[in-house]
């Protein structure tokens, strides 16, 4: 019996130790929410309303709409390949929430420019895609996957130097 336990503890080791870590969770799109309502609470003139259509952006390239629904819920499929979310901000603009606890939460915003639409060309779209999918590549590749389990400093509200105003 210990022969057969020694046996198998000496085949599965070695794949545990060249084992790639994966990727963690998604963030879900309750937190992702508050993450933007978070931001925007030094603007109380911008706002992501119920009703309102965001964007999911993939890594396979696909991009596909869901709907705010009231308090923190999302009508949405978002799948592990899910890189960011793109909120729209009434009355103009928009805030991208990074999917990955590895990455900053707020990737991209602008208050006065909108987004675009999804369609093939957007280069916004585009250079957030391939920025993601490095990063996230670099992150899992580096071990920084491993280490998510650990507390984490929040990244809700972006630093900005100057600070605004200034």
């Amino acid at each position: 019996m210990k022969t057969r336990a020694l046996s198998l503890l000496t085949i599965l080791f070695p794949m545990l130790l060249s084992a790639q870590p994966s990727q963690p969770e998604i963030l879900n799109f309750g937190d992702a929410l508050q993450t933007v309502r978070g931001h925007l609470s030094r603007y109380p003139e911008k706002r992501v309303s119920p009703g309102d259509t965001y964007l999911l952006l993939y890594a396979d390239g696909r991009a596909a709409t869901a709907t705010v629904r009231a308090g923190l819920a999302g009508e949405e499929a978002a799948g592990r390949d899910l890189l960011a979310r793109v909120f729209p901000l009434e009355p103009s603009g928009y805030v991208v929430v990074a999917a990955s606890p590895l990455l900053p939460r707020i990737i991209a915003y602008s208050f006065t420019a909108g987004f675009g639409r999804p369609a093939n060309g957007n280069p916004l779209l585009e250079l957030l895609r391939a920025d993601l999918k490095a990063r996230l590549d670099y992150a899992v590749e580096s071990g920084q996957a491993a280490a998510v389990g650990e507390t984490l400093p929040r990244r809700d509200r972006p630093e900005q130097w100057p600070a605004t105003g200034d």
